[in-house]
């Protein structure tokens, strides 16, 4: 489990400090509603998938799907931050 053994690395959590973090847990007994948002911000219902999407307009910056070792987690959340930077330069 990623939130368990990545997130907690320094490396990791440092990254996701600089972000507003958002869980949208599927599994269980859940509202078809939670799938749906799901679905309708990745195209999926499958898990883990990781987003990093523009507050303003829910446009996707980056996206990890299923587990990953730290670094490329971490290449993941930098990579997306750089998005970020970038499309609020414009």
């Amino acid at each position: 489990m990623m939130e368990v053994k990545r997130f907690p690395l320094p490396e990791v959590s440092a990254e996701l400090g600089k972000m507003i973090e958002a869980r949208l847990h599927n599994d269980g007994d859940v509202a078809e509603v939670v799938k749906a948002l799901q679905a309708r911000l990745t195209g999926s219902v499958a898990t883990p998938i990781y987003l990093v999407l523009d507050p303003e307009d829910e446009r996707e910056l980056g996206r990890q799907d299923g587990p990953s070792s730290a670094s490329t987690f971490v290449k993941f959340l930098r990579d997306s931050a750089r998005r970020a930077e970038e499309l609020a330069r414009r």
